[in-house]
């Protein structure tokens, strides 16, 4: 949660990426990085990078020197072998291989131009073809990546114009720590192993084989037996507090019966 000091958002790690937002008001997410300091674009929009003093990261334990309510939050994340990393390139006009130091094949990646509008590209493991992050659609019929290995990212279509800017957050499974993975939910509750011991302090769940929104919960606003607040990723809507639609549990986390069924994607964090 925000604070009045500096850094506004602390994490007690040196930051590489992060989102924010208000929790209980309309809000854009906010989602920047260490390697474009200084600017910032929203996973629920098409839009290119806005110039904005406040998204710095001079510090070793947070992110952002602007004053900030307790009503906004900030999901923070750290760049580490087999869990996360960050990319910017430029584009040359052709296909490229973007290196990058995640140490494994990356199981999902988030991708975008920064110097121009368009959509954000997403990769996951378990689909086929591209989602966009800033949309509710169900897979496409297009791909912005080739095959990604232990050491590049190969990327296509969309993400190489020439002289064009671009980013990418790659997301992996560590044991115990994250998990990349795809579930089908159909009638009752759903368990979902990811070899956690303590449950998942964060789970961001989206629907593949038909329309359905980002949706993310976290520990902090609350994952319980009971009403869980969520927000959407795609949208400004504030966080909605009336519904059960994720259960702790140990190994993972549940998918309640009050949920859509449907095939979904999800990426959790221990």
């Amino acid at each position: 949660s925000g604070s009045s000091s500096s850094p506004a958002f602390t994490a007690g790690f040196p930051v590489d990426m992060a989102f924010k937002r208000h929790r209980t008001a309309t809000d854009n997410w906010r989602t920047t990085a260490r390697l474009i300091q200084g600017s910032n674009h929203f996973t629920n929009t098409t839009g290119a990078d806005e110039v904005t003093a406040s998204q710095m990261f001079d510090y070793q334990n947070g992110y952002y020197d602007d004053s900030q309510s307790s009503a906004n939050q900030a999901w923070m994340w750290k760049r580490a072998p087999s869990y996360f990393d960050v990319c910017a390139w430029t584009g040359t006009g052709s296909n490229m291989n973007i290196s990058h130091n995640l140490g494994v094949v990356p199981e999902m990646i988030w991708a975008r131009p920064r110097s121009y509008a368009d959509h954000w590209s997403v990769f996951h493991k378990d689909t086929t073809y591209d989602l966009k992050l800033d949309t509710d659609a169900a897979e496409g019929t297009g791909t912005a990546f080739g095959t990604p290995t232990s050491s590049v990212m190969p990327v296509t279509g969309g993400l190489r114009a020439s002289s064009q800017t671009y980013i990418a957050f790659l997301f992996a499974t560590a044991a115990g720590v994250s998990k990349v993975g795809s579930v089908v939910h159909s009638g009752s509750s759903t368990d979902v192993d990811c070899g956690f011991s303590s449950g998942a302090r964060l789970v961001i769940l989206k629907r593949t084989d038909a329309t359905g929104d980002w949706y993310i919960w976290d520990s902090v606003r609350g994952i319980v037996s009971g009403n869980d607040p969520y927000l959407l990723l795609n949208t400004t809507a504030a966080q909605v507090t009336n519904t059960d639609y994720i259960d702790p549990l140990s190994s993972g986390f549940q998918i309640s019966g009050d949920f859509t069924d449907g095939t979904y994607i999800f990426y959790a964090i221990a």
